[in-house]
């Protein structure tokens, strides 16, 4: 029984130098394959969180109020206190304040269901009573990122039955697009027997109108 012929010392060269060939190259794949892979984790990982968390470059004004009543001036006194602060990184300007407030009844139970309120839709309701475009004051000015600024607004209300108030404050900027808007809800103010001639809501009144008005009470006292 003969035995195959063996290759040629030349052809077994050949072939071991093919093999080694091989296996270099393909180390190399496997190598580029794991870079591949890791960069495309990488920029996942941007995607998935970088950008979700990235700051937003918007203005970002937070406006919160409230609301605080005493019987005063045969009437009832309100204070309306309007606080802004820029939440972002990016500063914005305040160029006017819409203050805006309105009036409905009281909502009555329903035996059966829950009635849903939302404090829009009596702002959508009939004409506010009352209305300003304030364009002075603490809140008119430039508000650079994390910087927070509070005025207080004043209006003079009839004692009336129990209402329920609607009191919002809107930044606007010098093309007259809003900013933000704050909004408040009351409805244990102002409770009184109605008068014969109620006055309506005043106009917001400043801490500087409210001087000029004690000053003129004092001239007037001392005549």
């Amino acid at each position: 029984m003969s035995t195959p012929p063996q290759g040629t010392a030349r052809e077994r060269t050949r072939g071991s130098r093919i093999v080694g060939w091989t296996r270099k190259h393909l180390d190399v794949l496997v190598k580029c394959a794991q870079i591949v892979a890791v960069i495309a984790a990488g920029l996942w990982a941007l995607f998935q969180w970088g950008f979700n968390n990235v700051p937003s470059l918007t203005t970002q004004a937070l406006v919160t109020t409230d609301v605080t009543a005493e019987d005063d001036w045969g009437g009832c006194k309100v204070r309306f206190r309007v606080k802004v602060k820029n939440e972002g990184i990016v500063g914005f300007d305040v160029k006017k304040v819409h203050l805006q407030v309105w009036q409905s009844d009281i909502l009555k139970p329903d035996k059966v269901k829950a009635r849903l309120f939302d404090g829009a839709n009596i702002e959508h309701n009939g004409e506010p009573l009352a209305e300003d475009m304030i364009s002075s004051g603490y809140l008119v000015r430039h508000f650079p990122p994390k910087y927070d600024a509070a005025q207080d607004f004043y209006y003079v209300l009839s004692l009336r039955p129990r209402r329920l108030f609607v009191f919002r404050a809107e930044l606007q900027d010098a093309k007259g697009q809003v900013l933000a808007f704050g909004r408040a809800v009351r409805d244990k103010i102002c409770i009184g027997e109605e008068t014969t001639n109620p006055q309506p809501g005043r106009a917001a009144k400043t801490p500087e109108d409210l001087l000029k008005e004690l000053r003129h009470q004092l001239s007037a006292g001392q005549r």
